[in-house]
C-alpha cells in the first residue's frame, strides 16, 4: 500500500494516524510519552529546516511550545540548535523507534495463533 501511495508516511500526524489505525489507540501514547514527546520537537525542527531554511514560523513556534530549549526563538528568526538539543532529538527518535518495534512485536505475538 505504501508503494502505491495509498498510505503516506510524509507527515508526523500521518505516521501517528497509520500506526494507530494498524495497532490501536494505545500506540499513540508512545509518541506522546517516549523521551518526553520530543519526537514532536524533532518533527518541528526537521520541517522548519527543510521547508523554511531554519527560520521559525508560527507553526514551528506552536509545535515547540512545550519544549523549553526550543520555544524561545521568535518568529522569522533562525532556530538555534546545539549539541545537547540535537542529542535529545536524536535520542527521542531512537527511543521511539525501539518502543514502536517492541509494541508491534508484542501485538503480533498476541495475534499469532499458538500451536499445541
Amino acid at each position: 500500500m505504501k508503494d502505491n501511495q495509498a498510505i503516506l508516511f510524509q507527515r508526523f500526524r500521518d505516521i501517528k494516524f497509520w500506526y494507530k489505525t494498524a495497532f490501536g489507540q494505545n500506540v499513540e501514547q508512545l509518541f506522546k510519552k517516549t523521551e518526553g514527546g520530543y519526537i514532536k520537537a524533532l518533527s518541528a525542527v526537521r520541517n522548519v529546516i527543510l521547508h523554511k531554511g531554519g527560520t521559525a514560523d508560527a507553526i514551528y513556534r506552536n509545535e515547540v511550545q512545550k519544549f523549553p530549549e526550543l520555544k524561545h526563538v521568535q518568529e522569522n528568526k533562525l532556530i538555534e540548535l546545539d549539541g545537547e538539543i540535537v542529542r535529545k532529538l536524536r535520542n527521542a527518535a531512537i527511543a521511539l523507534g525501539v518502543e514502536l518495534l517492541l509494541f508491534i512485536d508484542g501485538a503480533l505475538e498476541q495475534s499469532t495463533p499458538q500451536r499445541t
